[in-house]
């Protein structure tokens, strides 16, 4: 057995393809809407102009996207907010968008 191990990057849009293919194929009678904050922004970023018109996804929301990630990278230890501040955050956008 071996394993394979590999470092997070903002750059990647491995984990939202499969996340939206799993979905997609076992939900098939929903609308699927994604929203990234951050990083995960980026990431949702990069998949879209991956897969273009193909996505499963109808509706996309990129909040606090860093677009220099080499810049945002080298100052992020400084500017850390924790999670449930963007937790709550998004939380609140979403409930006065419902």
């Amino acid at each position: 057995l071996s394993l394979f191990c590999r470092l997070f990057t903002a750059a990647d849009s491995d984990d939202i393809c499969t996340a939206v293919q799993f979905i997609s194929r076992s939900r098939t009678w929903s609308t699927l809407l994604a929203v990234g904050w951050g990083y995960g922004a980026n990431m949702l970023i990069k998949y879209l102009s991956e897969v273009s018109e193909r996505s499963a996804i109808t509706a996309v929301a990129c909040i606090n996207t860093p677009f220099d990630l080499e810049d945002a990278t080298r100052s992020a230890p400084s500017h850390i907010i924790p999670d449930q501040k963007f937790t709550e955050g998004l939380q609140d956008i979403l409930r006065a968008n419902k």
